[in-house]
């Protein structure tokens, strides 16, 4: 059945086709206006090769991905890009969110949070 409540089509629906993750997001409005050249730019440098490596990279990278994210103060210059397998760049991405939802938390506790990494 298909996931709209009340309708009664069978899946795939022609009236309610799955929305994709992005569908939902407001990130690409925030990449800069020449992102698409920047990828290409990046996954030709790092040879499509995933180079996050986490548990399940499936090595064909054909994310890129920002090392040091931007609500974390990264940017989009080169050096923060690294090209990323689907699998690791979600793993990341899930951990990225619950950091920041740690960080909110130590914030509204007024107690000091770092990114990690930082050493400051």
């Amino acid at each position: 059945m298909c996931s709209v409540h009340g309708c009664p089509n069978l899946t795939p629906c022609p009236t309610h086709p799955p929305r994709q993750r992005w569908d939902r997001s407001t990130r690409g409005q925030s990449l800069p206006v020449d992102w698409r050249k920047l990828r290409g730019v990046v996954l030709a440098r790092d040879r499509g090769v995933c180079q996050l490596r986490l548990p399940g990279c499936t090595v064909r990278a054909s994310h890129v991905d920002h090392i040091r994210p931007h609500a974390f103060g990264g940017s989009d210059d080169i050096e923060n890009l690294a090209a990323a397998c689907p699998n690791c760049h979600d793993e990341k991405t899930k951990t990225e969110a619950r950091l920041g939802r740690e960080r909110a938390a130590a914030l509204r506790r007024g107690e000091h949070w770092t990114y990690p990494g930082d050493h400051r």
